[in-house]
């Protein structure tokens, strides 16, 4: 007998209780009622758009997207990002991913107009976003690393000046809300952070336990910095951004690295692969490398892919990895 599913559009009235429980049983995740409101209807830039299948009262399927504010050529502009897609165990190759992205994606062209999303597949469903969706590859990104050993032989010859520091970010700092004004994107597509995306995606955070560090010179507020320690051995260095591209230089850059060494105690700091030449080159003067093979160390890769209307303008820069500034803040 085939089988019957009811399927609605997510709200805050949803259960959220049944959602949880597909959460833990896909992720491994413990959250609550307090994530959910946190990540798709306290987001500064809008409520998530999401459908879930339902069978015996249950939530046995979600797919969604949520809102983000990103720089498009010196604009800010709203796109979307794909995200938590999972089916129970029982209920997979049935094709409720295909039909709950299909509903997905037919509200918000009509709530949308030119609408533009991106992701960060999982391995597993790469294909039926690709083969089975029409989304686009843009291209496959591999992590870089740095061991502390190797970064101590690159260092030894370099003085980063004193008057660079490092310091916890104090939000309540009338030196963190001006850094943010006036500030320019590096990249013709970069994700937008103001103080509160800053605070809402980094402090408030409630499944990443991420950290954040302001690199001051001269008594001003020059970078901010975000990181997550993943495992025991490893941190990964989430976001780094600079009011001004031309401290993206090895006395800057060296600073933060061992002073993110000297806290977390961590034998490697691994990033996204960089897509812009003033990153690459700061990256590599501080020792970070890139493994191209297909097994050893961080020899993973993955994917980035975008989905757009047909009628959406400058497209081609979204499927152009070098029009990027690609780093791990961009992630949900």
């Amino acid at each position: 007998m085939e089988l019957e599913f009811q399927y609605q559009r997510l709200t805050r009235n949803s259960d959220l209780h049944s959602l949880a429980q597909l959460v833990k049983l896909c992720f491994n995740m413990d959250v609550d009622q307090h994530y959910f409101n946190w990540k798709y209807f306290d987001n500064p830039c809008g409520e998530v758009l999401a459908y879930v299948a339902i069978s015996d009262s249950k939530i046995i399927s979600f797919y969604g997207v949520i809102p983000e504010w990103y720089w498009e050529n010196g604009e800010i502009v709203k796109i979307y990002q794909s995200m938590d897609t999972m089916t129970h165990p029982d209920f997979r190759r049935m094709g409720l991913f295909v039909k709950l992205a299909k509903l997905c994606f037919k509200d918000l062209d009509k709530e949308n107009t030119n609408y533009l999303a991106i992701g960060f597949p999982a391995p597993a469903s790469y294909s039926g976003f690709v083969k089975k969706l029409g989304w686009s590859t843009v291209f496959f990104n591999r992590l870089w690393f740095c061991y502390s050993f190797v970064f101590k032989a690159f260092s030894v010859a370099s003085r980063f000046p004193s008057e660079v520091s490092c310091h916890p970010v104090d939000i309540n700092s009338p030196h963190f809300e001006e850094y943010f004004k006036g500030k320019e994107p590096l990249a013709s597509i970069e994700k937008y952070v103001d103080s509160r995306i800053f605070k809402w995606k980094v402090m408030d955070n409630k499944h990443k336990k991420y950290e954040a560090i302001s690199i001051h010179k001269d008594n001003a507020i020059i970078g901010l910095a975000v990181y997550y320690l993943d495992t025991p051995k490893s941190c990964l260095l989430v976001w780094v951004d600079f009011y001004n591209p031309s401290n993206y230089q090895l006395n800057v850059m060296g600073s933060l690295i061992k002073h993110l060494f000297l806290i977390t105690k961590k034998r490697c700091i691994y990033i996204w692969g960089p897509t812009l030449d003033i990153q690459k080159r700061a990256f590599k003067k501080a020792g970070f490398i890139m493994n191209p093979f297909n097994k050893g160390p961080f020899h993973q890769k993955f994917s980035f892919i975008t989905l757009a209307d047909k009628n959406r303008r400058g497209l081609s820069r979204w499927n152009n990895q070098d029009h990027y500034n690609f780093q791990g803040i961009m992630l949900d």
